[in-house]
């Protein structure tokens, strides 16, 4: 949807199946937005929900001799679906925002309907992504993605990476050694740097 129309003017407001139209695509973006957030929550949990299972069978698992292939194993697995599920929740609150631009563009429709009804419904420069946003917070703020579930699923993996490096480099070496943690720690901070400026990126671009 956009804010312009084929013929350059707006439909008639006595035009009662234009407003059902307008009303019906209005229910239908704010379900859509109901329905990615429930995917959201769903695969944010089940990331963390593998994490932590992952965890608790290194545990049990350390010590033995298989430890070291278990946890390659082990670690695998949760990074590979952590990346999924970043890629698929930047991807949903992508989504997310151009649903909630359309549902501006509907608002400026029910704007102009009467005088009165201006009180009601904010004027909103849909083509600007950050003014958008702002219609959910008080204010648009580049450090906003911290908040998002992309971004936690992104800093567990880029921990998990960094530990996981510098436990299997302590094991190839045969010994625990302070530059063990100084590796894992760069690892980690390079792949969540990286995490998340793809996340700003994807989230501040053009809207449409």
């Amino acid at each position: 949807m956009t804010a312009s129309y084929e013929n350059g003017t707006a439909p008639s407001v006595d035009d009662p199946a234009f407003l059902t139209a307008l009303v019906t695509e209005h229910f239908v973006l704010q379900t859509a937005r109901s329905i990615g957030t429930g995917e959201a929550t769903s695969r944010g949990a089940l990331y963390v929900a593998t994490l932590s299972s992952g965890l608790v069978a290194s545990g049990f698992a350390s010590g033995k001799p298989y430890f070291p292939l278990f946890l390659g194993a082990v670690l695998t697995v949760v990074l590979a679906l952590g990346l999924i599920t970043f890629a698929r929740l930047v991807e949903i609150s992508r989504e997310d925002l151009l649903r909630l631009r359309d549902m501006h563009v509907v608002h400026q429709y029910y704007r102009s309907l009467s005088p009165g009804a201006r009180q009601y419904f904010r004027q909103v420069d849909v083509d600007d992504i950050s003014a958008v946003v702002e219609t959910q917070y008080r204010r648009h703020s580049r450090w906003l993605i911290l908040t998002s579930a992309a971004s936690l699923v992104a800093i567990l993996n880029s921990v998990v990476l960094g530990t996981g490096l510098a436990l299997l480099t302590g094991i190839a070496a045969g010994g625990f050694r302070p530059w063990d943690v100084a590796v894992g720690v760069a690892a980690a901070g390079l792949v969540c740097g990286g995490m998340l400026r793809f996340e700003y990126l994807a989230l501040n671009g053009s809207p449409h």
